[in-house]
């Protein structure tokens, strides 16, 4: 008998250490990891359960609703005659709860986790760092995929890492977390590449980083402004959420160069982009470069839905067009959020309060997002918002979406990516050389 309690007492120092092993327990609230310990334990769970409501667990306290545990003792009976049967029922039931829960509108009032994600996400000492590297700068779009439309956008990884916290961006995942890295000669680097003089290029700067965070540090944006000015043929865009432009406004501009904001309402801005400028900010910001004749544009990336997307995403489409003309405006994106299963992982390993997750993921051309309906619904709403003289004169794309969609919400689309990438090109052209002559007359 003894010999036999030994053997389950090393049974289970074996079974703990291999849950206190999967990839997620630790970013487990300290006494949920208990507690699923303990029932793994009494109820003999699965490796495969244990995971499930390890990420219900991290789930539930993202979105401000504590942990399994609740679920559990709301659904565990006080007697246990067959608990292989109680473990199935619960295990049901815990999962059809958290499905119920995650289906919910959201609602973004989160006051006091606001203020704990921000002291907790602003308190990090930032570091920019140059670097030697002999890794590839200039790349094709990391989300490109052969089942979606895409503009064949060209990537400049002239900056890496991002000081921002974006609930759904992994790019955090991939660096050291303090420090920013900008390449070392830069300028060289780039002007050793043979890019055709007949042949229009666009390429973007803020995918491994926001565009605008670092600045001019490093003299980043004095290379990319020499390079622009020597490639005329190449239209360089900055993408960004900040409000750090003095360098645009102090500075002589390229004509080929263009800002982007990405945009949201702020109730998504508070808490999901934590310490980016404010959407009023932010369109201030796009005053002022359109104003220096500096062309701008805007992406609606990721759309977010909520319990009252429509309101506030029509709302910022009539700011936009009361503060802009369609001619300043080279173009407007529409996208979602797109997640692979790893950066679903990073973002539970945040142990930030988030509602980002608190929706159905289906599926979406090798990686996972809204469902089709709740797609349609975003992204109808939004191109509704805009008149016709701007339908007509802003180049209106959806990003990295299924060409099936296009036409659901602009009533055309196109057949593949290079004929999508020769009419976004040329629409930005046509902008470029419209205000170039405007400027000279």
């Amino acid at each position: 008998m003894v010999i036999g309690f030994m053997d389950q007492r090393l049974e289970n120092a074996k079974k703990i250490k291999q849950l206190e092993a999967t990839p997620l327990y630790n970013s487990m609230a300290p006494a949920e990891q208990g507690f699923l310990i303990e029932k793994a334990l009494e109820f003999n769970l699965s490796f495969q359960q244990f995971v499930k409501l390890t990420e219900i667990s991290i789930d539930l306290h993202m979105w401000g609703l504590g942990g399994v545990k609740t679920f559990w003792e709301k659904f565990e009976p006080k007697t246990k005659d067959n608990l292989p049967q109680i473990k199935r029922k619960i295990f049901s039931q815990i999962t059809q709860e958290y499905q119920k829960v995650q289906s919910d509108s959201k609602i973004y009032n989160f006051d006091n986790i606001l203020k704990n994600n921000y002291q907790k996400l602003t308190n990090v000492d930032l570091k920019s760092v140059e670097i030697t590297s002999n890794k590839k700068i200039l790349g094709e779009c990391p989300v490109s995929s052969e089942k979606t439309l895409c503009c064949n956008l060209m990537t400049l990884d002239a900056v890496e890492n991002c000081g921002f916290e974006c609930s759904y961006c992994s790019i955090q995942s991939f660096y050291p977390h303090n420090k920013i890295f900008y390449k070392k000669s830069l300028l060289s680097k780039l002007q050793a590449f043979n890019f055709e003089k007949e042949k229009i290029y666009h390429i973007g700067t803020g995918q491994s980083s926001d565009s605008l965070f670092i600045g001019n540090q490093g003299g980043v944006l004095d290379q990319l402004m020499i390079f622009a000015k020597e490639n005329p043929n190449i239209i360089l865009e900055f993408k960004t959420k900040s409000k750090n432009i003095n360098y645009f406004l102090k500075n002589d501009i390229p004509k080929n160069v263009i800002v982007t904001w990405s945009l949201n309402p702020d109730s998504i801005i508070k808490t999901e982009e934590i310490s980016t400028a404010s959407l009023g900010d932010r369109l201030k910001a796009a005053k002022a470069l359109s104003k220096k004749r500096i062309l701008i544009g805007f992406h609606f990336h990721p759309m977010i839905y909520s319990h009252n997307h429509q309101a506030e995403y029509k709302k910022i489409a009539q700011d936009i067009q009361y503060q802009f003309r369609p001619e300043q405006i080279a173009m407007i994106s529409i996208g979602t959020l797109t997640f692979t299963k790893p950066t679903i992982r990073a973002i539970r390993k945040k142990k930030i309060y988030s509602n980002i997750l608190k929706i159905k993921l289906v599926e979406a051309s090798g990686k996972l997002s809204y469902p089709e309906d709740i797609k349609i619904e975003l992204f109808k709403n939004l191109y509704d918002s805009f008149s016709k003289e701007w339908k007509e004169n802003v180049f209106f794309y959806l990003c990295m979406e299924k060409k099936e969609l296009w036409p659901k919400i602009f009533g055309k689309g196109y057949q593949n990516n290079k004929e999508f990438e020769k009419s976004l090109t040329s629409a930005y052209m046509k902008k470029i050389d419209h205000l170039s002559a405007h400027c000279q007359s």
